[in-house]
């Protein structure tokens, strides 16, 4: 008689043990969200839409909504910001007031992730953990806490990059231009797609709101916001709160060199990264990994950044997974960079890390492009570059 044999359970058994592990790290994820949110808390952050909702009300006052400039207290947004103040700012009790806005940053992040899934054509169930990875991320409880209008920004951003009519894509970028002024950056996205329809667009809807900016709030207001944004330009803040790299590189190191220099040199070698990401967008005729690179350098590339901007990552570290086809090692890779910004703030570097792991991630998304061409290259015989 022969012997039965009992049907492999390799595959099974991996599976449960892959689900396992990556249940577990999503609880340690979505445990050191809420630990760093309530240290976070504690030190009491001033809710920085009350500074907004001031600078409003002095330029609706015909005053200048810049007469604070230290950072912190300052409003540092550009003239054309104030519309969007405006419209979030619903005049009831300052506790309605918060949850109103939190409720609108939370359905903004809503349709950025659906946004961003349905572009790739993935399902909500096929995401699901995207949704604990977003809503238990420190910085964007950070953001909800301050009453920052990051979301808004990218809203337009995604926005910009999911639309398929280039006058809708313009008046994404619009927004985030409006309420950030460095996303303006992504207009190198399409002119590496020769988008021609989406860059002209632009340029005219962001002159017509600034123009409509300046009669609603006085074209008094842009005189002294260039120089407001020309002294933001020139501040270094050497310290454990502030997230710039110069600022943790010196923190960590403290090297002998010029902070300033430090930054011009990291600024060139953001931009030869860009235009490397560039070419090889251009000649795979795929611009994703270039939108990916963009929204990460632009994140880190400030001389001014705050825990609350590392927000910013989470469009283009979503965007990547999608296009990669959610691959469980790049998956592992992202769950665990934003474990670390988690983690790092409060408890090892200050920062330092996370810069590391936004660099590795940068050069990983320019060589997977340089992969890509080779690949299309051997089919025609010809050199990788």
């Amino acid at each position: 008689m022969q012997r039965e044999t009992m049907p492999p359970k390799k595959t099974t058994d991996s599976l449960n043990t892959n689900q396992i592990a990556f249940g577990f790290v999503l609880c340690i994820y979505i445990f050191f969200g809420i630990y760093t949110h309530s240290i976070f808390q504690s030190t009491r952050p001033a809710y920085d839409f009350d500074l907004y909702e001031r600078a409003l009300s002095r330029a609706l006052s015909s005053l200048d909504p810049y007469d604070i400039r230290e950072i912190g207290p300052a409003f540092l947004y550009p003239p054309p910001s104030l519309f969007v103040i405006e419209a979030l700012g619903i005049p009831l009790n300052a506790t309605v007031q918060f949850y109103v806005a939190v409720f609108v940053n939370l359905v903004a992040m809503l349709v950025i992730i659906r946004q961003i899934h349905v572009r790739f054509g993935y399902s909500t169930r096929d995401v699901w953990f995207w949704f604990p990875l977003t809503f238990f991320f420190a910085p964007l409880l950070a953001t909800l806490q301050v009453g920052q209008i990051n979301l808004i920004t990218e809203l337009g951003i995604v926005l910009f990059f999911v639309a398929a009519i280039p006058w809708l894509a313009a008046l994404g970028l619009t927004l985030a231009v409006i309420t950030k002024v460095t996303p303006v950056a992504f207009l190198f996205y399409s002119v590496i797609g020769r988008d021609r329809k989406t860059i002209f667009y632009s340029l005219i809807l962001i002159m017509v709101v600034m123009l409509a900016a300046g009669f609603r709030y006085g074209f008094s207001t842009y005189t002294t916001y260039i120089d407001v944004f020309a002294n933001l330009l020139q501040t270094t803040g050497l310290t454990q709160n502030s997230q710039s790299f110069e600022s943790k590189v010196w923190m960590t190191f403290r090297p002998d060199f010029s902070p300033a220099q430090f930054h011009t040199f990291f600024l060139l070698y953001m931009g030869i990264l860009v235009l490397a990401s560039g070419y090889f967008a251009a000649r795979t005729k795929d611009r994703v990994p270039l939108f990916i690179v963009l929204g990460l350098v632009i994140t880190v590339s400030p001389n001014v950044m705050w825990y609350h901007h590392y927000v910013f990552l989470l469009p283009p570290l979503l965007i990547w997974m999608a296009w990669q086809k959610l691959e469980q090692g790049l998956v592992l890779w992202i769950m665990s960079g934003l474990l670390m910004i988690q983690i790092d703030y409060y408890f090892l570097t200050t920062g330092f890390l996370i810069h590391l792991f936004v660099q590795l991630s940068i050069l990983r998304v320019i060589y997977q492009q340089y992969s890509k061409l080779k690949e299309l290259r051997s089919l025609t015989g010809l050199p990788a570059a």
